[in-house]
């Protein structure tokens, strides 16, 4: 019997639920197909045709990540590229200066034989006392 305090004196009897009723209650009760149930409540299973937010935001995260990983390994290759050919444009100036030095005193050592004065033709540059200075600026550059 229903407790008077919550039901008006004037409201009809309620009837007993008929088997049906309580199937169809108790079956909004229970988990829909493609959910999973948890502990802590329901939780929906992605259907492949609803779009996903947090995958596509994902994606973007991980779109934008590889790009500037990208655009890093081709600044590091650039810079690579460029520390080899400062080396192999430093060794090529090396070995003109070393080359021209050696054409030098050998012209010097050629002129003083044949008449002293043809030394002073010589820039005083590319005197001996000089070009042992250009030299040893050079090696400076090595270190």
């Amino acid at each position: 019997m229903p407790d008077p305090i919550l039901l008006p004196p004037s409201s009809p009897q309620l009837a007993a639920p008929l088997p049906f009723q309580i199937a169809a209650t108790t079956s909004l009760l229970l988990p829909r197909p493609g959910s999973l149930l948890r502990l802590d409540g329901l939780v929906h299973r992605h259907d492949r045709n609803e779009p996903n937010p947090i995958a596509e935001s994902r994606n973007i995260a991980t779109a934008s990540y590889s790009a500037a990983a990208e655009a890093a390994r081709e600044l590091q290759d650039a810079v690579a590229a460029l520390a080899v050919r400062r080396a192999a444009d430093e060794d090529a100036l090396r070995c003109r200066a070393v080359a021209l030095d050696a054409d030098v005193r050998r012209l010097q050592g050629s002129l003083a034989p044949l008449d002293p004065a043809a030394l002073e033709l010589v820039p005083p540059m590319w005197s001996t006392a000089s070009a042992s200075g250009i030299r040893g600026r050079l090696q400076e550059g090595q270190d």
